[in-house]
């Protein structure tokens, strides 16, 4: 099937026609998106692993996740498929950057269809595949007239109130999830 390419400028505003579902990761340009849907301060700490020195050899830690609540947002652990095995990574021919990249905490999000996004930066290089990633602004909608008087009040939609509410919010989802996104763009 064919279809259109479109590789957005930075700064093009696109409006989702249909309801967008991600993972959003554990990472520095999510934190306040993540506080904003989760109504929890995100640390840090809790959900990374880190580097231990076993027998002389750098060895990765796994995060504490499990059983892990963020408000509604289940915490969830991506190994991207990596295996552990060295001899399986080069049996899968893995490219560098995907042998160092670590597993990440994740939340499933679902933005709602009519949520405006800015093109904030893209991040595509070649050899460097684990980090391909857009990064967006979540734009805050204007602030609903008020009704004149003898007119029924304005009632915010389900979407507007989204949007109130993780507008203002930088975030940066990988590319394969950007790829899902079916939207108009402004």
């Amino acid at each position: 099937m064919s279809q259109q390419l479109c590789v957005p400028a930075i700064g093009t505003v696109l409006i989702l026609a249909e309801p967008w579902y991600f993972r959003l990761y554990f990472e520095s340009r999510n934190s306040g998106l993540i506080n904003a849907l989760t109504g929890s301060e995100f640390g840090w700490a809790s959900f990374h692993g880190g580097w231990d020195w076993v027998g002389g050899k750098r060895k990765w830690r796994k995060p504490d996740y499990q059983d892990k609540k963020l408000g509604d947002y289940k915490v969830q652990l991506d190994d991207f498929g990596i295996p552990k095995d060295e001899a399986e990574q080069d049996a899968m021919e893995l490219a560098s950057t995907w042998r160092n990249h670590q597993p990440m905490c994740y939340i499933d999000v679902e933005f709602p269809a009519k949520t405006l996004l800015t093109v904030d930066r893209i991040y595509i290089r070649k050899g460097v595949d684990a980090y391909n990633s857009l990064t967006f602004w979540v734009k805050k909608p204007p602030k609903l007239k008020k009704a004149k008087k003898g007119e029924p009040p304005v009632v915010p939609t389900d979407e507007y109130l989204f949007q109130q509410k993780v507008g203002g919010n930088r975030f940066c989802a990988k590319l394969p999830d950007v790829n899902k996104i079916v939207c108009e763009v402004v």
